[in-house]
């Protein structure tokens, strides 16, 4: 059976608002794949790209990398290549935890690029002084960044701005005014009856069977219609 070399790749929303070009997905991959085309013969290889686009990486609940882990678990990767380590994981203790014990364990070889991290070259059962700095600095690091993104959203939302994705039913985005929404009227009269028609006492049921009897269509459907425009 061919080994498998993953390629994991992680940026989140907070990178988004203060990441360098050389954290992005696509130049994660470009220095992923050099580095796989300079030290691994390409024949023994196979290589399989595991990505999280938007994910944080203070903890493991990200559908990427879940799925590495479990095919980790189910021993069809060899070996794991990230840019660096804070990629992977920024909680100092859950990081060691892997370096130090499962992908031992497993069999797993594990390598970090710009942090010169290769666990085929360390020894010994404890990841060495400057790597373990290295984990500790991203997760103080990514602790801080989450607060201080925090209190910037508060900020936001009480001077009034709307700082989500989506609107909710009813609203649209000012093209005029960032971070702003206005109400569109013909919406809002669907809104006023929903609340004067629940107000009176209706089911939710009932109220959902008029809105069809008049083809209004639901936020759902909305959006895949203007999705298809």
């Amino acid at each position: 059976m061919m080994n498998v070399i993953a390629m994991y790749l992680r940026l989140s929303n907070e990178d988004e608002g203060y990441k360098e070009e050389s954290n992005s997905i696509g130049n994660q991959r470009i220095l992923i794949k050099e580095y796989i085309r300079k030290h691994f013969g390409a024949s023994q290889y196979s290589v399989k790209e595991y990505c999280d686009d938007g994910y944080s990486g203070t903890n493991f609940d990200r559908p990427g990398i879940k799925e590495l882990l479990e095919d980790v678990k189910k021993q069809r990767v060899q070996c794991i290549v990230v840019k660096d380590l804070s990629r992977f994981c920024r909680d100092y203790i859950e990081l060691g935890t892997y370096l130090n014990q499962i992908f031992p364990f497993m069999g797993v070889r594990f390598i970090a690029i710009n942090d010169n991290y290769d666990s085929d070259s360390h020894e010994g059962n404890t990841i060495e002084m400057d790597t373990a700095f290295k984990t500790l600095v991203y997760d103080l690091y990514s602790k801080d960044l989450s607060i201080k993104m925090k209190a910037v959203y508060q900020s936001k939302c009480e001077n009034g701005e709307y700082i989500f994705g989506q609107t909710p039913y009813g609203y649209v985005k000012s093209t005029e005014e960032k971070n702003q929404i206005l109400i569109q009227e013909e919406k809002a009269e669907v809104i006023r009856e929903i609340f004067m028609m629940k107000a009176a006492g209706e089911s939710n049921k009932k109220i959902a069977r008029y809105l069809q009897e008049r083809n209004i269509p639901t936020w759902t459907q909305l959006r895949r219609i203007t999705a298809t425009r």
